[in-house]
């Protein structure tokens, strides 16, 4: 289940985004703060709206918390064990501050035992809010780097900037500023990283493409794509021929699911295989563009198929296939049939098999929406899991949110962000344990409840974080005020022995939540360890 969450995510949902955001000319911060971090908390924000219906309170409290404290412990911690850096510290106290806000008044809500629908919008007025800081720092940053820049030139100073690191190396370069502008140098570094990884991408699949017989392409350029119908795929004997459309097919199924490669390790090639049916099943139903993909992911007969698949998924998917349009016998399916339909055979007849229509960025949105769903409906089935371990195990949901829970949804996020750090640029890495779990208990909360309190038809519902709710929250705020005064008073530069002690702090948490949950280490001292509020 976690492995389909989270191939859903990365795989489907996450590229449709980065598309729908250059299709909008989004620029890169709002971008950034938005859909991408949309993105990347997916299934979080979807496992919260899977939960809230149901009065799941408790587990979306634990799971969100608990996601949380996994992130700024054991990610941040294993990150700062790499190797010490400089913190950007501007960038690391805006996010604490919001993040602390936000831990402060999600523990409010649900000690008092009921939210209010604008008590929900304001946690998505907050994140608005916090938007809004990020784009003003942004703003202030471009229209004070060209006057910094133009008193260096005049004055002929030399500019200091920060190595990978974090340290200061001296340039002498004309017109280099003596401010340090850190965060436009972590723009141009994440931009570094991003055009790396796409070189390292179109190489690689460059190699499996070739494995299988199948000729590599250049890098086609974002706007414009100019490869001729005609331009062979195949080598060999086949290559004179125009491939049909079990070839294009397959050649389509091949970019997404990716070769197998004969040099990977035995694990490898048994995950490869495993996920194949999911991963399969997957393409056939949700299109993805890809810029970074060869000729964008476009296929044309699978592209086409998607016309159909897709469509008539969410709607199955979402229960409405059967509702009755304008006629009673006249079901939204047969519709939505049609239509794809006509689509399929548009999509078949009028493009060409090696060159992305114009309008290939439509399929960015369609894929949207069937990755939406597709997540929607994990998310829905691991609650009802979790529901069914606790059942049998009598563990509280609060408990299940804060580990099982929390650790499938994070595990993701822990492997990003080490081997970022590994590769020598660990704040990137760093400031993603606290930007992402932010955007989550916001939009998390926000968004949930607001549906529930709506759908409710009182505006409010009656909620509760179980008895361990209030030691999970004493541990985050301990993680969170300890990584303020720790790195204030390190000089923002991190330390190893600071990483073993948020790597400890985990685990001493595990230890209080295992003995509380066997009944060997009671709660009741505790304020608030019982919501004065109980569900009715």
């Amino acid at each position: 289940m976690f492995f389909l969450l989270g191939k859903s995510a990365n795989d489907f949902f996450c590229p449709s985004l980065t598309v729908i955001a250059k299709v909008l000319g989004l620029s890169e911060s709002l971008a950034g703060v938005t859909i991408l971090a949309f993105g990347n908390g997916s299934p979080d924000i979807f496992t919260s709206l899977a939960g809230a219906p149901h009065g799941r309170s408790e587990l979306i409290f634990g799971e969100l918390l608990g996601s949380g404290l996994f992130v700024t412990t054991v990610i941040a911690g294993s990150i700062i064990t790499i190797r010490p850096f400089k913190v950007v510290n501007r960038s690391f106290m805006r996010d604490l501050i919001f993040y602390l806000g936000a831990v402060y008044w999600a523990f409010y809500i649900f000690y008092k035992g009921v939210i209010t629908t604008w008590e929900a919008i304001g946690f998505i007025i907050l994140y608005l809010v916090y938007i809004a800081v990020v784009l003003s720092e942004k703003f202030c940053i471009k229209t004070q780097l060209p006057i910094d820049v133009e008193k260096s030139a005049e004055e002929g100073k030399t500019g200091d900037f920060p190595d990978r690191n974090g340290q200061t190396s001296t340039l002498s370069l004309p017109g280099s500023s003596s401010h340090d502008p850190s965060e436009v140098l972590d723009r141009k570094r994440s931009l570094t990283v991003s055009i790396v990884q796409e070189l390292a991408i179109q190489q690689e699949r460059s190699k499996e493409l070739q494995s299988q017989g199948i000729a590599a392409e250049p890098p086609m350029p974002q706007e414009d794509c100019t490869l001729d119908e005609n331009t062979p795929l195949l080598t060999g004997k086949a290559s004179t021929r125009r491939p049909n459309i079990w070839r294009e097919l397959q050649e389509g199924l091949v970019q997404l699911i990716g070769p197998k490669k004969p040099e990977c390790c035995l694990a490898n090639r048994v995950l490869h295989w495993l996920q194949l049916p999911i991963v399969l099943i997957l393409a056939l139903i949700v299109p993805v563009v890809n810029y970074t993909a060869l000729r964008h992911g476009w296929c044309r007969p699978l592209n086409a198929l998607h016309c159909l698949t897709c469509p008539l998924f969410c709607i199955f998917a979402t229960q409405v296939a059967t509702v009755a349009v304008i006629w009673p016998w006249l079901q939204l399916w047969y519709l939505v049939f049609l239509f794809g339909c006509v689509a399929f055979a548009f999509i078949l007849l009028a493009t060409k098999p090696y060159t992305p229509p114009r309008y290939h960025s439509i399929f960015a949105f369609l894929g949207f929406v069937g990755a939406v769903v597709t997540i929607y409906m994990v998310a829905n089935e691991v609650v009802n899991l979790l529901r069914a371990i606790g059942i049998l195990s009598n563990f509280s949901d609060t408990l299940l949110g804060m580990t099982v829970l929390a650790w499938g949804n994070s595990i993701g996020d822990f492997i990003t962000n080490v081997s970022i750090a590994k590769q020598g640029f660990e704040r990137m890495g760093f400031s993603a344990c606290f930007g992402g779990p932010l955007f989550n208990i916001l939009l998390g909360i926000g968004i949930s409840f607001t549906m529930a309190t709506i759908g409710s038809g009182e505006n409010q519902v009656y909620i509760h974080y179980g008895d361990f709710g209030p030691v999970i929250a004493i541990f985050l705020a301990i993680s969170l005020l300890s990584s303020l005064i720790a790195l204030i008073l390190m000089g923002f530069t991190t330390r190893r022995a600071y990483g073993i002690y948020l790597l400890l702090l985990y685990f001493l948490f595990l230890g209080v939540a295992i003995l509380a949950e066997v009944g060997q280490l009671p709660l009741d001292w505790l304020p608030g360890s019982r919501s004065p509020v109980l569900n009715p």
